[in-house]
């Protein structure tokens, strides 16, 4: 016997998304009751009145007055509105900053860090450079590189994370094996750039995970990277303190 599908629930509406609220958070809206406001102002203090004449006395003072009243009412309760929109994502932000936790992961073939994302959702850009060979040799590329964030089978130069999220950002990939170990190159976002060889004695990473726009976050962190015979990638976290670089 089949049972029938249950019917899902809609979703109700936010008072947000109300064309009342919208109307009220309007810019232009507010700018028009303020003219309107200031215009029936005008026309009261111009009848030579001071205080709410009565409609009897003076009709025309009193209705100047009365839509002054009304319409600057209409005016400060749009402009508080809009002041609302513009603070709310502001103060839920401030009050639970977007934070990510970094999990380093590496297999014979490739080197990647996972994203766990805390806090208010928040767009990332992740950017990355070597800071030093352990070899003692020059660096070949010391500037710095932006990275694809992976989510979903897809790559992204920039990804919208939300509370729980996750996301990857692959480092380095295996390009041939040799007896001192695997040989990796760096991976970037730029489809022109190759990136630089890693040998197997390894190489400092510094990962840059900025908020965007207007870089309102940014989270920086150090990586050792090597490999060693059988096939083996080493992926793990330094401290800043105990590294000596020039800063780019």
């Amino acid at each position: 016997m089949r049972t029938p599908a249950s019917t899902p629930i809609p979703t109700k509406p936010s008072w947000r998304d109300s064309a009342l609220w919208h109307a009220l958070s309007d810019t232009s809206t507010a700018l028009t009751w303020f003219q309107i406001a200031a215009a029936f102002f005008m026309l009261w203090r111009a009848q030579g009145w001071k205080m709410m004449p009565s409609l009897a006395a003076n009709p025309i003072g009193a209705i100047a007055a009365s839509g002054a009243v009304f319409f600057g009412t209409l005016f400060v309760v749009a402009t508080a509105t809009k002041l609302t929109v513009l603070s709310l994502p502001k103060l839920k932000r401030w009050r639970n900053p977007p934070l990510l936790v970094f999990i380093p992961r590496a297999s014979n073939k490739l080197a990647a860090i996972v994203l766990m994302h805390d806090g208010y959702p928040a767009t990332w850009e992740a950017r990355m450079r070597i800071t030093d060979r352990l070899d003692g040799a020059s660096i070949e590329d010391p500037l710095t590189r932006q990275c694809l964030l992976r989510k979903d089978g897809k790559a992204f130069r920039s990804l919208l994370l939300k509370h729980g999220e996750k996301a990857s950002l692959i480092l380095a990939n295996t390009i041939h094996y040799m007896p001192d170990g695997p040989h990796m190159q760096i991976q970037d976002a730029e489809s022109t750039s190759y990136g630089e060889f890693i040998p197997p004695s390894g190489v400092i990473i510094e990962i840059e995970l900025i908020s965007i726009p207007g870089a309102l976050c940014a989270i920086k962190r150090y990586f050792k990277l090597t490999s060693r015979p059988r096939e083996i990638i080493e992926l793990a976290e330094v401290e800043s303190e105990e590294l000596k670089f020039t800063e780019i």
